[in-house]
């Protein structure tokens, strides 16, 4: 926002258009499968470089957001996707402590990108650290592709849960 000269009523246009679009993401995700949540992972994390590169070169404003709005969409079908994944294939035993292994691993590496963004804020304006943080997502896009193979035919699935909407699944529980 300061990059541009919004002020703060471009700021909350930039919170606005994220959260909006993970609102829009999340709802979206009634309609993944188990087949493909895998999917809507690895098309989300590529999505949320190409938006993120995208903030980081954007001419004009408005583009910042359309960007974040889509971006924001990418978040909410990778969240959905990722819990789906992991709520399925963790034994009971120990799905808490995977989930709770896997949100600290996220909580470490927000702690990590903050003390990073203190001397790249100094060394690069605001608007440029998306290049990077896109290149970043690129990466992990890239490091995701494995879990494409989940979605084989021959991956042995719940039995009790065929090819319905994750909410519809969640709605029958």
């Amino acid at each position: 926002a300061e990059s541009f000269g919004t002020g703060a009523t471009g700021f909350g246009l930039l919170i606005a258009a994220w959260g909006s679009g993970s609102v829009l993401g999340s709802a979206a995700g009634r309609w993944m499968t188990v087949r493909t949540e895998p999917l809507w992972v690895v098309v989300g994390a590529a999505a949320i470089a190409v938006t993120a590169i995208g903030v980081g070169v954007a001419p004009w404003f408005w583009m910042v957001l359309v960007s974040l709005l889509v971006m924001g969409t990418a978040d909410g079908l990778t969240i959905v996707g990722e819990n789906g994944i992991m709520q399925r294939r963790t034994p009971d035993a120990v799905r808490s402590r995977t989930m709770a292994a896997f949100e600290a691993m996220l909580s470490l590496g927000l702690f990590v990108a903050y003390l990073l963004a203190i001397p790249l804020l100094r060394a690069v304006e605001p608007q440029r650290i998306y290049l990077i943080g896109g290149v970043a997502a690129a990466a992990a896009a890239i490091v995701l592709i494995p879990i494409l193979a989940l979605r084989r035919e021959d991956v042995e699935l719940p039995e009790a849960e065929p090819e319905v909407p994750v909410s519809a699944a969640w709605e029958s529980r």
